[in-house]
């Protein structure tokens, strides 16, 4: 008994004297006196300049930690003075008790305003090369016990706010930047998931374009089996500039995703989204995702505002156009990279009034493509439609007429022709067989035949401008 009490007066003997320990190294030690030694240390590792501009600064509660401030990286020579890397700040703090038992407890890692600018010039060499020849080699990995191996470690969460990238392609003369940069996360303990937040701005020179990305969810890695996943995931997006519509772009999507690299899998889950005038829902997986991906996709588009839609893609439609709340389009995709082949299946559409179906199918998708596929309209009302689309409905001596059409076709296309075949198309009583078909998008050619059955016009003329006898046969 005795023995323990002395075990334990020992050990604690032993705590207070490192604790003791530490702070004198706090307090009397000043880290700013090693600035010259870490400079030089740095530029012969670097062969470029760097500066601590800031102060270097012990911190110490019941965590041991170092606080940097402003310190810039030099750029390689040939790429001009502005700095390659620099930061404002950096704060990283150690628990010091669970080192005793080789346990590396780190607080959050913060680091406020880092910049890196990455430069390829006119002859293709960047501004990193000579850094990565610097690196020192990769040591064999041994089973020698020689090293104080750590039992564990983890990390309270990292802080990046304020960052910006910079990637300045010469030789394309096209400039990215992020900027506004904030990456948060969670602990980040081994095995085991780690809350993600990332949002910055982002523009591009050419063509000009700019916006705001945010993305957030939960990531859990396996980096030697090759499996990832972010549950929860949710992204926004806000973005304008040449090439995108007048209202810019502005979406939303959240899903659970996952990949395994060794399987080659990847599958986008129960995702919905928003934009503009439209809700989107679905589901994608695909398969050999790295040699050469096969895509299967269910997706449904619900919440059609017609309007709205049409406004932000710059065609705005005619005043008092009005869709229903069960408008929607749904429809499942495949796509083979491989095979170069795109398949449109189980095409339904609700819109206007109208219910329309369809397949396509598209071959040599990505060198000389070429679509076929059928459509079809079922009976629906012409009046209504008019009506839905904001139209005035015309007055007709007979008031039966444009209450029911229907429509079907195939279809076949290339980059320089369009074929429309087996072409029927039913106004009240009357049905129209043809085909119809366009050559040469440039210098248009059409060509079409037509047969009508038997249509009788004084029926859909105004009231009292009927003639003797316009009835066709």
């Amino acid at each position: 008994m005795k023995l323990i009490k002395l075990l334990i007066w020992l050990a604690g003997a032993l705590v207070l004297v490192l604790v003791v320990a530490a702070v004198a190294v706090v307090t009397l030690v000043d880290p700013n006196d090693f600035k010259p030694e870490i400079t030089a240390v740095v530029e012969k590792q670097t062969g470029r300049s760097f500066a601590i501009d800031g102060d270097i600064a012990w911190t110490f509660t019941p965590w041991l930690g170092l606080k940097l401030g402003a310190i810039t990286l030099g750029n390689a020579r040939g790429f001009g003075t502005q700095p390659f890397a620099s930061l404002s700040e950096a704060e990283i703090r150690v628990a010091l008790m669970p080192l005793f038992s080789k346990q590396l407890v780190m607080d959050r890692v913060r680091v406020e305003g880092l910049s890196v600018t990455l430069v390829k010039n006119k002859s293709g060499k960047t501004n990193w090369e000579d850094l990565i020849t610097r690196l020192p080699a990769e040591q064999p990995t041994t089973d020698s016990t020689g090293g104080v191996a750590l039992a564990g470690f983890a990390i309270g969460g990292v802080a990046i706010r304020d960052a910006r990238l910079v990637w300045d392609d010469r030789q394309l003369g096209v400039r990215y930047e992020l900027a506004n940069l904030n990456i948060e996360t969670g602990a980040l303990k081994p095995g085991e998931p780690v809350k993600l937040a990332v949002g910055f701005d982002f523009t591009r020179s050419k063509p000009k374009q700019g916006g705001r990305l945010e993305i957030s969810g939960v990531l859990s890695a396996d980096p030697k089996a090759g499996r990832y996943a972010l549950a929860d995931l949710k992204i926004s997006v806000n973005a304008r500039g040449e090439g995108l519509p007048p209202a810019g772009v502005q979406a939303t999507l959240a899903a659970q995703l996952s990949a395994d690299l060794a399987a080659q899998t990847l599958a986008l889950s129960d995702f919905s989204g928003t934009v503009p005038g439209a809700r989107l829902n679905g589901s994608i997986n695909g398969r050999q995702i790295i040699e050469a991906p096969v895509i299967d996709g269910q997706l449904v588009v619900d919440k059609i505002n017609l309007s709205v839609l049409a406004a932000g893609l710059g065609q705005p439609l005619p005043k008092g156009v009005d869709t229903g709340a069960d408008d929607r389009i749904s429809a499942k995709v495949h796509f083979d990279q491989g095979a170069e082949t795109l398949v449109l299946q189980e095409f339904r559409a609700n819109l206007l009034n109208m219910s329309i179906a369809g397949n396509l199918t598209g071959q040599r998708v990505m060198s000389a493509p070429v679509f076929s596929g059928g459509l079809t309209v079922a009976a629906f009302s012409p009046r209504e439609v008019l009506a839905a689309l904001g139209q005035a409905v015309p007055e007709t001596t007979d008031p039966k007429v444009l209450t029911r059409a229907s429509a079907s076709l195939e279809v076949s296309a290339t980059k320089e022709r369009v074929d429309l075949s087996n072409l029927i198309l039913k106004l009240d009583d009357t049905e129209i067989r043809g085909k119809f078909a366009l050559r040469n998008f440039e210098k248009p050619a059409y060509t079409f035949t037509l047969d009508i059955d038997a249509i009788d016009l004084d029926r859909y003329l105004p009231p009292g401008q009927q003639g003797a006898d316009r009835k066709m046969s």
